[in-house]
């Protein structure tokens, strides 16, 4: 039999950087026997196909066959024979894995080849052989160049053949060699979004396959196999900051159904796949937010200094019927611009008020400049973004609770945390005052607390809308952020000179008052409310509330908590000039700590345990 070409022309060239799958150096057993064959010898292939196996466990000379002028019977014939002896004992158990892979590799291009155009024999014997051939060298390169040309076809639908190959090989065939090779072609193809279209969308139709990759692709992030640099590697990063989220139900799926481990996981690689590709896709000097095609629930804000992504996903909770409570209806994370670095969450705070834009806006400003001070909760990213021709201000910090929330839902504090978080509101408010601006706002709302997740209680200040340089006739018109944390002068001292800092001092007693006591300043709280205050019942009801409870506090020994109570008492006094300033605070709240911890009882020194 006569020895033809190359049925592609992919000869093997001694020295090339990309060697062929189909031209060993040296001609095979079952070569050599085929081409010593007459022109019309028929061909024996259940002799010829035990003897070559027995002489080559590997099936290696399969490559020689499309050298061979093979009629499309001769070839029929050699599939027939090779699927028949599949699993019988006429084969070497040494080769039986290696029939199988070949086997399933024919009936792969079979069901999931070419529709296009017809698949002649010829064509799927060397593809079935460059596919089979990935078993024992996983070099996916050369296979999608050389299989694109095999079957005229495009090399992502090469990469699809090769995604149902290892899926009908699945416990056989390890995925784990070809995770360097995948993440290499990416700049040829996008493989990731093939896969996960492969896997079955959103319902993961293919349960079976996308567990031991997602575990190669973990192993080979964590192993440093892949460069920094590459797209897969960021898409690992990202997929596992997503997956240390303890909410991360809530995020993938809001409040709507369940989800098998396999499946979550399978929808935080879309998403951070689609996370990664939003980033590099979409190049801006600011900060942006985009809806995530891929979940209706999730917008994606970009940070453009920091570099970090935000996911902000939408989670309706029936129980939240409190206005002021809502932020707890969102599950937010943060996905830090250091890939190696751990997600946390955030606490959004999104204005849909055209009226508040203004003062949103410039809060954000002032409050990204204080950002960095013990006292004052940090501001991570914020901008100004349109949905549905409304224009909406957005603005993130970490994960925390308002005091209001801590109050409202009868959180217990020990006595210790609440030093703590006075301590660190006193040290917020002096440095606003040292700097000469007022708060103007302060009130529970704007008090925000270290939620659940953090082991130590820390504290801060926020909304800083209503912030403003220190000046005399500053609140002249007796506007202060809420009527209930207004200082008195500012209702009975008309026209008359108004020290600013003393009525945020005010409003800071008031939130201690509550905060300590987890009630209003009765009964004087509704004459507040009223439009028109009358001052004469204002101070009986005050008398009656602050001052017999300070002049109580000042006869005799006091413990910790008790001059806790006289300071909040002096905070709430209603001459202005008897109220400490904001440094006189925070010196007391450390003394009172340090006299906590060191309180003698029985006569032991411990620390405080609680109220």
């Amino acid at each position: 039999m006569n020895t033809l070409p190359p049925l592609w022309g992919l000869t093997e060239t001694r020295g090339s950087t990309e060697e062929s799958l189909s031209s060993p150096r040296r001609r095979s057993f079952m070569y050599n026997r085929i081409n010593s064959m007459q022109e019309h010898e028929e061909i024996r292939w259940f002799g010829l196909v035990v003897e070559a196996q027995g002489k080559d466990a590997k099936l290696r000379w399969i490559g020689d066959l499309p050298e061979l002028a093979l009629s499309e019977n001769q070839i029929s014939g050699f599939f027939l024979e090779i699927e028949k002896l599949m699993g019988t004992l006429d084969y070497d158990p040494a080769a039986q894995k290696y029939v199988f892979h070949f086997v399933e590799a024919k009936r792969t291009i079979e069901l999931y080849g070419p529709q296009n155009s017809p698949l002649t024999l010829h064509m799927l014997l060397q593809a079935s052989y460059y596919l089979f051939s990935l078993y024992e060298k996983p070099q996916l390169s050369p296979f999608l160049t050389l299989m694109s040309k095999a079957l005229s076809i495009t090399e992502e639908e090469s990469l699809s053949l090769f995604f149902h190959y290892i899926k009908k090989c699945s416990g056989t065939l390890p995925i784990r060699p070809f995770v360097r090779e995948l993440a290499h072609i990416e700049a040829r193809c996008d493989w990731l979004a093939l896969f996960l279209k492969y896997c079955g969308g959103d319902t993961l139709r293919d349960t079976a396959l996308f567990p031991p990759l997602a575990a190669a692709l973990e192993e080979a992030g964590a192993s440093q196999e892949l460069e920094p640099h590459l797209f897969t590697y960021r898409v690992i990063r990202r997929y596992q900051q997503i997956r240390q989220a303890e909410r991360l139900h809530d995020i993938l799926l809001g409040s709507k159904g369940e989800l098998s481990p396999s499946a979550l996981s399978f929808k935080a690689m879309t998403l951070a796949h689609h996370i990664v590709s939003t980033e590099h896709r979409i190049f801006s000097l600011r900060n942006f937010v985009v809806k995530s095609t891929l979940f209706s629930h999730i917008n994606l804000h970009h940070n453009a200094i920091s570099g970090d992504t935000y996911i902000l996903a939408k989670y309706k909770t029936p129980f939240v019927t409190n206005p002021s409570m809502m932020h707890t209806s969102r599950i937010n994370l943060r996905l830090p611009s250091l890939l190696t670095a751990k997600s946390t969450s955030v606490y959004i705070k999104n204005s849909r008020r055209c009226q508040d834009l203004i003062e949103l806006r410039y809060g954000a400003e002032v409050h990204q400049q204080l950002t960095g001070h013990r006292g004052i909760w940090p501001l991570l990213s914020s901008c100004l973004y349109e949905r549905k021709s409304v224009n909406k201000i957005l603005t993130i910090t970490p994960a925390a609770d308002s005091l209001h929330d801590v109050i409202e839902l009868h959180s217990a504090l020990s006595f210790s945390d609440t030093l703590l978080i006075a301590e660190d509101l006193a040290y917020g408010l002096e440095y606003l005052h040292t700097r000469k601006l007022i708060h103007g706002k302060i009130d529970l709302e704007s008090a925000l607390l270290s939620d659940e997740t953090c082991t130590e209680k820390r504290a801060g200040w926020a909304n800083f809308e209503l912030t403003r340089q220190a000046q005399p006739n500053l609140f002249k018109n007796r506007s202060y952020g809420s009527r209930l944390y207004t200082a008195p002068e500012l209702f009975f001292l008309e026209g008359t000179s108004i020290d600013p800092y003393k009525a945020d001092i005010w409003a800071m007693g008031q939130v201690l008052f509550l905060l300590w006591s987890h009630k209003v300043p009765a009964p004087w709280t509704k004459a507040v409310y009223d439009e028109h205050v009358d001052e004469a019942q204002f101070i009986t009801s005050h008398k009656e509330t602050i001052l017999d409870h300070r002049n109580d506090l000042l006869v005799g020994y006091n413990t910790a908590k008790e001059e806790f109570d006289l300071l909040i008492c002096s905070m709430l006094s209603i001459q202005a000039h008897a109220r400490p300033c904001a440094t006189q605070v925070r010196e007391r709240i450390g003394e009172i700590k340090q006299k906590a911890n060191f309180e003698p009882i029985n006569g032991e020194a411990i620390a405080c345990t609680g109220s």
